[in-house]
């Protein structure tokens, strides 16, 4: 005849059961493109498993009570377990383990064993059953102690270049890393199998890796978690996310989840450089403006059409000819439709939020975004103008110093093996876009000609040639 013990294991056997299923419900909401989406899905699931996790408890309370045991005898710590026991949470996201009642409940039976002691006794691995800590921060973490693995992360992107941030890999500019180490293993375990997800939820892909770590030994990992081009299309101000950090034992519990608030800029924000919060280091991210020029958005190939009627021929045939005089006068055909049909004038408009007081940064408009606006400062003029040039099967290139921003394009189809400043006034040509809506293509000539002469050398002077930009993987955003 089944014995109170006996159901008391019975009960510990389909508690397991009922929270390892809830435990694969929560790693399905996690790892799904839409959490939100997911978590409603299996709602309906997990409620059930709450009510059933409940209902188990009570039936192991009821099994307590039919021990023959006189009242007299009954340990006061039993009764203090059978007041405090709370029932575990299927909604639990951040801890697939029991709660800290259940396992008082259980010590107080069956001659005060513990959760794992039970659990070996009715053949449940002990090695999937751990008690969780609750740490200052309130995110419910277990520790090296209870698991046998430790691991902490580090945000190293702050804020987030939404604009660029698909162009980046996870090696050089990581937006997370995270370190595991094995600290111990059970026995029968040689390698700890591990389990790491980050994620910015609601607007990114997760960014999953496993592998194996011995006994003491410590692994490092960098994570770039890939965001939803249909979401990020509609940050057009900074704005908060919230980046999960997954760690967890493939053969035991969750080790970490945490959740932090991080910054993302809007897409259209240029920020020339980025510190990594942690190295202090960094990084030039000047080139990525190359996303920017868009040789294939439908309002650049329009106003190239019309150009088309401004040159000599009626043409833009790019380097077809061969002759340097009829690069200069597509051109020219460029610069006077901006000028006449579409009437582009300066404004200087530059502000940008988010970035932060040790960051230069400053709104770009995407070219067609310039033509709707009739308005462009020099980084907007440059950027457009470069995209014309690209779509006309031009050479361009986007130069930078300190405050400002021109465009340039090659005289020839022929790439010089001579790097030198005098070869590079030669077979450039220069322009200020800011003079489009005030000045002749010729004084704009003039002038952007003179400025690169003042800043060539010094060490803030960049020359992006797009031709590279394009074969590093920079790529038009649209």
């Amino acid at each position: 005849m089944p014995t109170p013990s006996d159901a008391i294991r019975a009960a510990l056997r389909e508690n397991m059961q009922l929270e390892l299923r809830a435990r694969a419900l929560r790693q399905a909401i996690n790892l799904a493109a839409d959490p939100a989406a997911a978590a409603a899905r299996f709602r309906t699931e997990l409620t059930e498993i709450e009510k059933k996790l409940s209902d188990l408890q009570s039936r192991t309370v009821s099994a307590d009570s039919s021990e023959k045991v006189s009242p007299k005898k009954k340990t006061g710590k039993a009764k203090s377990a059978s007041r405090n026991m709370t029932a575990p949470s299927a909604f639990d996201l951040s801890s697939p383990t029991k709660s800290r009642g259940f396992e008082e409940f259980s010590r107080g039976f069956d001659g005060g064993r513990t959760v794992g002691e039970l659990a070996r006794g009715a053949g449940i691995r002990p090695d999937a059953m751990t008690r969780s800590v609750r740490s200052p921060s309130g995110i419910s973490k277990l520790g090296s102690e209870t698991t046998g693995i430790d691991a902490r992360y580090d945000i190293r992107m702050a804020p987030v270049p939404t604009g660029v941030y698909h162009l980046l890999n996870a090696d050089e500019n990581p937006l997370v890393e995270v370190t595991v180490k094995c600290v111990s293993l059970p026995r029968e375990r040689k390698a700890a199998r591990i389990f790491v997800q980050v994620y910015l939820e609601g607007l990114s892909a997760n960014h999953v890796k496993t592998f194996e770590l011995e006994k003491n030994a410590e692994k490092s990992i960098r994570l770039l978690p890939t965001l939803l081009p249909d979401k990020v299309r509609f940050i057009n101000e900074v704005q908060r996310a919230t980046l999960h950090v997954i760690v967890e034992d493939l053969d035991g519990s969750t080790e970490l989840h945490d959740s932090i608030t991080v910054t993302m800029l809007a897409r259209n924000s240029g920020l020339n450089a980025m510190i990594d919060p942690v190295t202090k280091k960094t990084t030039d991210l000047t080139r990525y403006y190359g996303a920017w020029v868009t040789p294939h958005a439908e309002p650049i190939l329009k106003l190239l059409r019309q150009a088309a009627d401004k040159t000599t021929d009626k043409t833009i045939s790019g380097y077809l000819t061969g002759k340097a005089e009829d690069v200069a006068d597509q051109s020219k055909a460029l610069f006077d439709t901006l000028k006449n049909e579409h009437r582009i004038t300066y404004i200087n408009s530059v502000i940008d939020f988010g970035a932060g007081a040790s960051y230069f940064s400053q709104r770009a408009r995407l070219p067609r975004e310039s033509i709707d606006q009739k308005s462009a400062n020099c980084l907007d003029g440059t950027l457009l103008f470069a995209s014309l040039l690209e779509a006309a099967a031009l050479k361009p290139a986007i130069v930078l110093f300190p405050g400002h921003a021109l465009v340039a394009w090659q005289n020839s189809d022929e790439d010089e093996e001579d790097s030198s400043t005098e070869a590079l006034l030669r077979d450039w040509s220069f322009l200020e876009t800011t003079m489009i809506g005030s000045k002749s293509f010729e004084e704009a000539i003039k002038f952007g000609t003179r400025q690169v002469e003042f800043e060539i050398g010094k060490p803030d002077f960049r020359m992006h040639k797009l031709m590279d930009l394009r074969l590093a993987g920079i790529y038009p955003m649209e």
